[in-house]
């Protein structure tokens, strides 16, 4: 598979204010930071898959939940996002 250029940045620039970025592991994690400091964007809140749990969103709301381009998210994961989502204001 090819890789994609830019795609995450595409991801992050449209992300609402405040909204969580979700990646699959620790490196990827800290390389999504330094992006979102490169782009302006310290508002977003960059969770690695690890921190996908049934406590995560609970009483929370979220303006916007993003996952990277790159995931594979297992089904458990998949409902996690789905229940994130639909706690978006």
């Amino acid at each position: 598979m090819e890789r994609q250029v830019g795609a995450s940045t595409e991801q992050m620039r449209t992300l609402a204010k405040n909204g969580v970025f979700v990646c699959d592991n620790a490196r990827m994690w800290m390389y999504l930071k330094k992006l979102a400091v490169f782009l302006e964007r310290p508002d977003i809140d960059v969770w690695t898959t690890g921190k996908l749990n049934n406590n995560c969103y609970r009483g929370r709301h979220f303006t916007d939940v993003a996952v990277d381009h790159s995931v594979k998210l297992t089904s458990r994961e998949y409902s996690i996002i789905v229940n994130m989502r639909m706690r978006i204001r």
